[in-house]
């Protein structure tokens, strides 16, 4: 059987202070603020992450993409799925169809990757889970099916049971006469 990719995508390079914003002044004083011993909660998150405690970068972070990433490593899927719930383009609709697929909503995870592949189309990974996602659907349809057939079958052997049960007893009114 295919191995389910479950790589998260959107967690940015862990490399170096997280940039802020364009401004030249915010800039500076993240700067500053990193001298002084002070750092971002997003850099305080990525340092619990760097230290595998993904539970403390889950509540540090900002960026909810960030705290998202942190609770699928946590395998806190469906805090994971709460942070996904508003991706950004083909990365963001890969992670939450992979935390939606973790809690076992495959519906909705199929459509999550649906969602990526229609921003990205030459998404492989995206493209190999919907289709791992598509099998186990057809799988559980027929393991379904199967349940109810084998159902429809003991139903009406105890159907025919109880008729042939009838069949030999005589009537109320006989058992009376006797």
């Amino acid at each position: 059987m295919a191995r389910f990719h479950t790589t998260l995508t959107y967690l940015p390079s862990c490399n170096g202070p997280l940039v802020l914003s364009d401004h030249a002044d915010r800039n500076l004083h993240t700067r500053q603020n990193l001298r002084s011993g002070y750092s971002p909660p997003d850099q305080q998150g990525q340092r619990a992450l760097q230290a595998g405690d993904n539970a403390q970068a889950e509540q540090l972070f900002e960026n909810r993409d960030w705290a998202g990433t942190a609770a699928y490593l946590g395998e806190d899927y469906e805090a994971a799925v709460e942070y996904f719930s508003d991706p950004p383009g083909a990365d963001g609709w890969y992670n939450r169809g992979n935390a939606l697929a973790r809690v076992g909503n495959i519906d909705e995870a199929t459509e999550a990757y649906k969602e990526a592949l229609a921003i990205d189309p030459g998404r492989t990974d995206a493209q190999e889970n919907l289709a791992l996602l598509e099998q186990l659907k057809d799988q559980q349809q027929q393991q379904q099916q199967q349940q109810d057939n084998e159902q429809q079958d003991q139903d009406q052997q105890q159907d025919q049971q109880e008729q042939s049960g009838q069949d030999q007893e005589p009537p109320q009114d006989q058992k009376q006469e006797d």
